[in-house]
């Protein structure tokens, strides 16, 4: 067991705070917040195109200038797909972040940005746009579930490759 000499306690910047008022949050608005949330009409198509934009352009750029380094190609490639992954929740589409969330994984411990690597990022561009163009909510249904199994095994087999050294 840690010695109470090892605990440190980090009090909040004072301008946070003000921000975020202290005590207990109320309960009915939390619910309310959970319910406009429910509730929600807004199309999150319109927003997932901007981003899927943003994830082409970072694959392009992938494609096109190998120079640049793994980190700066993964940053363009995470930045849109997290922003998916992060707005798909909110909205319903469990898929999309469940597929981001494999993804980005694969791409982050990719030991280089290959060939295979990008053709992995362009598998899943494509999957999340017909994701959000289907409207697959949830895990997508058979079509989205389909979707989904060839995209992982396709990144199973790159994975598989590059722990054989190919």
């Amino acid at each position: 067991m840690a010695d109470n000499n090892d605990v440190r306690i980090l009090d909040a910047p004072s301008d946070q705070q003000d921000k975020v008022g202290t005590g207990k949050v109320d309960k009915n608005k939390v619910e309310q917040l959970q319910q406009r949330l429910n509730n929600t009409d807004v199309d999150f198509a319109p927003m997932a195109m901007e981003f899927l934009k943003e994830l082409e352009a970072g694959i392009k750029e992938a494609e096109t200038n190998a120079d640049k380094s793994k980190q700066e190609l993964y940053q363009q490639i995470a930045n849109p797909v997290m922003q998916l992954k992060a707005n798909a929740a909110m909205f319903k589409y469990e898929l999309i972040g469940e597929l981001a969330t494999h993804i980005l994984n694969l791409i982050e411990n990719a030991p280089a940005f290959d060939k295979n690597t990008i053709a992995i990022a362009d598998g899943l561009h494509k999957a999340l746009t017909v994701i959000v163009v289907k409207k697959m909510k949830g895990d997508g249904g058979t079509m989205g579930q389909a979707l989904k199994g060839e995209l992982l095994k396709a990144a199973d087999r790159y994975v598989k490759k590059v722990r054989e050294g190919g």
